[in-house]
């Protein structure tokens, strides 16, 4: 994994998607800022995700043991993003590291579940916990406040993976979302408005939160038990109530299969798998999901989102229903009612969104790695002052 003599300054280790679209910009940014150098090792899925971003990494097997890892790579600084594996990897490196004194950062990419993040299957949410945690924005700094991490110890950088959304809508705008519909397969007929929407897979770091309970404030099909079924349920019947029929894509989250949407798949005029997400969602005029990064990074690329969910909880999850740029339905009522108004009426609001998710979020999370590096930990507390503010302003 590491040829013998080589410096590695930073360890990094990604196994989900969301993860390594935090960690993907940073190893470049951290060579170019300080002349830190990085190794990325990645498991599937995050490992095709890095791969479609062009990111260098390592790909390791299941069978990979911490012990092993740190002793081949000799890191200063551990950095792990967090996964929907209690069993992971990376909770095991943070917890040797700790032991054998290397600073340990974790990486949070989204609000959702943090009271798992770092449980590990466990109920408590302090249990693989790393020094510092790095956070995408303030209201997931808060709830991790509220669970009683250190104040210092939990720092709001923005999300790195959004200088590089922001990146491509110049690009994407440059080809034109015509020339983009033909290349990925859309076939709309003239002036027909395209709906794509993001599956997710019903699973997660609390699984029984994905199947249908009390909670829920949809029904769909009674027949269907999981969260996106219910929601894709919900979701066609508010399209099959509309006069004007839409172009409707459905795009796959890539731990999905093809065969666990088989039933539904005759309602869409177009599957999309693979690829660039980012490419599909600027081809749709609406962009419709769960709580999944993809309706964030739509906002990002411009286009309207909806975002439908079972639970009132669940608003919290993700940033720009916070914000008021994403609409939120918990009801079937509401399903019909904002598919009912002007494609206008959801489109999103630049300001709000570089308030939100501010720009640069790659250069101010590398400067906190390199503080670390530079002024390390003492017993697990840190020696400096974590101040957001202060590291926006350097």
């Amino acid at each position: 994994m590491n040829a013998a003599g080589d410096r590695v300054d930073v360890l990094m280790f990604v196994e989900d998607p969301g993860a390594a679209n935090y960690v993907a910009p940073l190893p470049r940014m951290l060579h170019l800022i300080d002349g830190i150098h990085t190794s990325v090792l990645a498991r599937e899925p995050a490992a095709s995700q890095l791969r479609s971003l062009g990111a260098k990494f390592l790909t390791v097997g299941d069978d990979a043991h911490a012990e092993a890892v740190i002793s081949e790579q000799h890191p200063n600084l551990v950095m792990v993003g967090t996964s929907e594996n209690p069993d992971s990897l990376g909770l095991a490196l943070i917890d040797l590291s700790k032991e054998k004194r290397i600073p340990t950062i974790g990486v949070v990419d989204s609000r959702a579940n943090v009271e798992h993040r770092f449980g590990g299957g466990t109920d408590n949410p302090h249990a693989h916990a790393p020094d510092i945690v790095i956070v995408p924005d303030e209201q997931t700094r808060h709830a991790f406040l509220s669970l009683g991490f250190h104040e210092e110890k939990v720092v709001s950088c923005g999300h790195p993976h959004y200088d590089h959304v922001r990146d491509e809508r110049r690009r994407l705008e440059e080809v034109g979302a015509e020339q983009l519909r033909r290349s990925h397969g859309f076939a709309p007929a003239k002036n027909q408005t395209i709906i794509v929407f993001c599956a997710e897979i019903s699973a997660g770091l609390k699984p029984q939160q994905f199947l249908r309970s009390a909670e829920y404030t949809l029904s769909g099909d009674a027949r269907h038990s999981q969260r996106t079924e219910i929601v894709l349920d919900e979701f066609l019947a508010g399209f099959n109530a509309q006069k004007e029929k839409p172009y409707l894509v459905l795009r796959l989250h890539p731990k999905n299969d093809r065969e666990d949407f088989a039933e539904f798949l005759s309602n869409f005029d177009l599957i999309s798998e693979g690829g660039s997400s980012l490419e599909v969602v600027f081809c749709g005029d609406l962009i419709v999901g769960m709580t999944s990064v993809i309706l964030t990074e739509a906002a990002l690329l411009g286009r309207a989102t909806v975002s439908i969910v079972p639970r009132l909880s669940e608003r919290d999850w993700l940033p720009t229903i916070a914000m008021g740029i994403t609409k939120t339905c918990t009801t079937s009522k509401e399903i019909l009612e904002v598919f009912s108004d002007e494609l206008e009426a959801h489109q999103p609001d630049a300001t709000a969104l570089d308030l939100g998710l501010p720009k640069d979020s790659t250069e101010r999370v590398c400067r906190l790695i390199a503080s670390v590096l530079d002024q390390g930990i003492l017993d697990h507390e840190p020696r400096f002052s974590l101040d957001a503010n202060r590291l926006n302003s350097q």
